[in-house]
């Protein structure tokens, strides 16, 4: 069965309708994944929903009113398409249920081309026993889904990405492991007694991705999660997708792999690979993983292994390259045609903060006066990779994005 229609995450963290042609979809199975790291509460969704799918009200998943007086008053405004604050406030109190259910209050029909699964992942708990986490995105991982079948009946599941460390937390009521955000566990002697515990916490909370009949929950730091597309069961992980990757204390590499396998380094995935579609091959999954090159004397720099997997998670092709000067892994990245294409921004990193254990290493980042650099990557392998140097100002009025930046340098490396 075709499908004409796919679900999509809009910026907002709401949903949309996107009209593509079946080959875009993102799975021949009718399974489509769409992903923010934003996890809006039910009732703001079913609100943005309400204003792009008309005649269609999923009253059944959403969530409780907070009963403040603001959210008493949006209510009694009787407009559910404006915007309000307490929908983007639910989103910092913790989901405790998961769910397993049909949806049976259902007003209007649902389109007979919307089919498929609609997956989402976003941080679903923000405390554990009496500590409440610093950061929304400290939260563990909660992934949604959103099945829609052939009878045009919607059915809802629910479940946290049950990792080792949520485990070992919920056994002990407490947290216990330091965060990227600063949630840290509250040590009889303060902060000094988490000092050079550079293990991270895998939430699992910032992505979710359908390829090759697999179900994958993803973090930015860390090697990611499989579940099960129907159960949403957690399968033993992490997941390394066949040595790519790499668990590890943290995402480094001394530039030996024998001595980094004997210090428990590891090899992070990102949380954002990109299903490649079209341009004249078959489709494949773009991902890249990182380490952070350690080399006390001589600057950081980024390691950068970039993978495509056909859908029986095979490798097609690939491409690694440095980063230079980086201490940061890229956030996200873009596949082109002929290109994977990275960007970085000039930032500094206070180390000491971290090491001492005083702060996680999210809220060690300065950003600095400089230009932001652009890394074309070759896809084939046969062309050197390019890097630019780009000054970008941000209080230019200019109209035009060519008015507001220029290429200062152009450095090729080999």
């Amino acid at each position: 069965m075709p499908v004409v229609h796919c679900l999509r995450s809009a910026m907002t963290g709401g949903y949309g309708i996107s009209r593509r042609s079946p080959s875009l979809c993102a799975s021949k199975r009718n399974v489509i994944f769409a992903s923010r790291r934003s996890l809006v509460s039910r009732s703001a969704c079913l609100r943005q929903q309400s204003r792009r799918i008309q005649h269609l009200n999923i009253s059944a998943i959403a969530a409780p009113e907070l009963g403040t007086p603001d959210a008493i008053a949006g209510s009694a405004a009787g407009d559910p398409g404006k915007y309000q604050n307490t929908d983007w406030a639910s989103a910092f109190t913790s989901q405790l249920q998961e769910y397993d259910y049909w949806v049976t209050d259902v007003e209007g029909v649902v389109p007979n081309t919307l089919r498929g699964t609609l997956f989402r992942n976003g941080p679903g708990r923000f405390e554990r026993g009496e500590q409440k986490y610093e950061h929304m995105l400290d939260g563990d991982g909660y992934v949604c889904s959103f099945s829609f079948n052939d009878e045009g009946r919607m059915h809802f599941r629910s479940a946290y990405v049950r990792t080792s460390d949520l485990e070992k937390e919920a056994e002990a009521g407490a947290v216990l492991y330091r965060n990227t955000f600063g949630t840290q566990p509250r040590k009889p002697w303060g902060p000094l007694q988490n000092a050079f515990d550079l293990y991270l916490k895998n939430p699992a909370n910032t992505n979710v991705v359908l390829w090759g009949n697999r179900l994958l929950a993803l973090w930015e730091a860390g090697c990611p999660f499989e579940m099960d597309p129907h159960t949403l069961e957690t399968h033993p992980g992490p997941e390394t997708l066949g040595g790519f990757l790499r668990s590890g204390i943290a995402p480094s590499t001394t530039g030996a792999d024998f001595l980094d396998k004997a210090i428990g380094l590891g090899k992070a995935c990102t949380a954002h690979p990109h299903v490649v579609h079209g341009q004249g091959i078959s489709d494949r999954l773009a991902i890249f993983s990182w380490q952070s090159q350690i080399r006390p004397l001589a600057g950081s720099e980024m390691t950068i292994d970039i993978n495509e997997f056909d859908e029986n998670w095979q490798k097609v092709a690939g491409q690694k390259f440095t980063m230079h000067k980086s201490f940061f892994n890229p956030h996200d990245f873009a596949v082109s045609k002929n290109y994977y294409v990275f960007f970085q921004n000039a930032m500094s990193f206070k180390m000491g903060q971290y090491l001492l254990g005083l702060k996680g290493p999210a809220q060690c980042v300065n950003f600095e006066d400089g230009p932001m650099k652009v890394h074309l990557v070759p896809r084939n392998g046969d062309k050197p990779i390019v890097s630019l140097a780009m000054d970008i100002d941000t209080e230019s009025d200019a109209a035009d994005v060519g008015d507001a930046c220029c290429s200062e340098k152009t450095c090729w490396y080999h």
